[in-house]
């Protein structure tokens, strides 16, 4: 009975242990501290009762409760789930591995018996792994620190791929080497290949990390050149803007005078036709937009794009529907909108007739941006991804991508077609 309780409680850390790692890593759907409490409760209970099955079964039925049990906590990809739930497990697998093998020798027993010999030694072995556990998830949850852990699915995808690889090993390990009559060097061998395989995982994830956040870092830097750029643009559109009522201001003061001048010399008929020129140039004097959206960023956007099509001599044909309070962070909105209009200019003016038509409208907690623009029909596309022709590779391979992980990034996608000189893109964004 003993051993029972004991083997619940040991299995209650080390849920935990991973829900606290999960916690700050992942976006939880509830505000609750301790809403992960019943889900690692649920966990340990249930492991428990499935002690007795095999093991390949239980670690994948564990495997399942685990990842039911985020699917619920956590409003992440299904992909990053998986990546941190495997994550998890192979830590814990990895490291009963490694100090279990070291205590085989020390001890000179198999693999099992260093658990489950006797009840004290239980409890001083796996309350010392535990304590190796927590230095060894926030060394791992430093790494993750670094990275948003909002990343493309593929690169999600091929990390779940990497680690489910390494926990099926140790999976595979732990069941074939517990209850083997293992002599003293070939103990000594087991320990080396599961310490060299322990550090080459960890060196694997550390690398994950550190090219996703230098890949972020870019993309960060690529961002905040485009929103510098937007900016730039509307500045310099607000001073047209008020050059222009500069100049405005001045005609007005000029037919005013004029106007008194033809009146003090009786001339009323000359007088009320110059008014009437001047209502007609004052009514026809557009510095508005057409409709807005209520979201300021949005809107000084599209009077930038206004204002550079007008320079670039490109026909701007825009529809803006009211919008809700947006969900959207105003950097990853400013980055979208950026690359969407900076392709689209780039990529009309050098078409034989420069258009450019947007519509952005809200319906049942979505956001769209449905985009077309004329094109020069050279497009350079690769298994359906759509790449950059600009000269600067580097610099402008960027946008795109960003597009497609900011529609990710808040459930939705980002989808185009080419047809007749036209290029359309439809972006679709949740808003919650």
């Amino acid at each position: 009975m003993e051993m029972i309780v004991l083997d619940f409680f040991l299995s209650l850390i080390e849920n935990f242990i991973i829900f606290i790692f999960a916690d700050n890593l992942l976006n939880k759907r509830f505000k609750a501290k301790m809403a992960c409490l019943f889900p690692a409760l649920m966990c340990s209970s249930i492991s428990l009762l499935l002690d007795n099955i095999n093991f390949y079964l239980k670690s994948l039925m564990g495997t399942a409760l685990l990842l039911i049990s985020f699917l619920m906590l956590y409003k992440d990809s299904i992909f990053i789930k998986v990546g941190i739930v495997v994550t998890s497990l192979y830590l814990l697998y990895i490291t009963d591995i490694v100090i279990g093998n070291i205590l085989t020798i020390v001890l000179g027993v198999q693999l099992y018996n260093v658990f489950y010999s006797n009840f004290i030694n239980r409890i001083i072995v796996c309350f010392a792994i535990k304590l190796i556990n927590v230095c060894l998830f926030w060394s791992i949850y430093k790494m993750f620190s670094k990275v948003e852990v909002a990343l493309a699915k593929k690169k999600w995808v091929l990390y779940d791929i990497i680690v489910l690889v390494f926990m099926a090993i140790s999976v595979m390990f732990i069941h074939l080497y517990s209850f083997a009559e293992i002599e003293f060097l070939t103990s000594v061998l087991f320990i080396g290949i599961s310490t060299v395989f322990f550090i080459m995982s960890i060196i694997v994830i550390y690398f994950f990390t550190e090219i996703c956040s230098s890949f972020q870092r870019e993309k960060k830097m690529y961002e905040m050149q485009a929103s510098f750029d937007s900016m730039r643009n509307i500045i310099v559109m607000q001073d047209q803007t008020n050059h222009r009522l500069r100049k405005i201001k001045h005609d007005m003061k000029n037919h005013l005078l004029s106007v008194n001048q033809l009146i003090d010399k009786g001339n009323t008929e000359e007088a009320h036709k110059l008014l009437l020129q001047t209502e007609d140039f004052v009514s026809n004097m557009d510095f508005n937009l057409k409709s807005l959206t209520g979201n300021s960023l949005i809107d000084a956007k599209i009077a930038s794009v206004v204002a550079r099509c007008e320079n670039e001599h490109i026909i701007f044909n825009y529809i803006l529907e009211a919008l809700p309070e947006l969900k959207i962070t105003l950097l990853d909105l400013s980055a979208l909108l950026s690359n969407l209009f900076d392709n689209a200019i780039e990529a009309s003016k050098n078409s034989d007739k420069p258009q450019i038509n947007v519509k952005i409208f809200f319906y049942k907690q979505y956001m769209y941006i449905n985009m077309s623009n004329s094109f020069s029909g050279k497009i350079k596309t690769e298994n359906d991804n759509l790449y950059s022709t600009k000269a600067n590779k580097h610099e402008h391979g960027y946008g795109i991508n960003i597009i497609k992980e900011i529609c990710e990034k808040y459930n939705g996608t980002f989808t185009w077609k080419c047809q007749n000189n036209l290029f359309t893109s439809n972006v679709i964004l949740l808003n919650e």
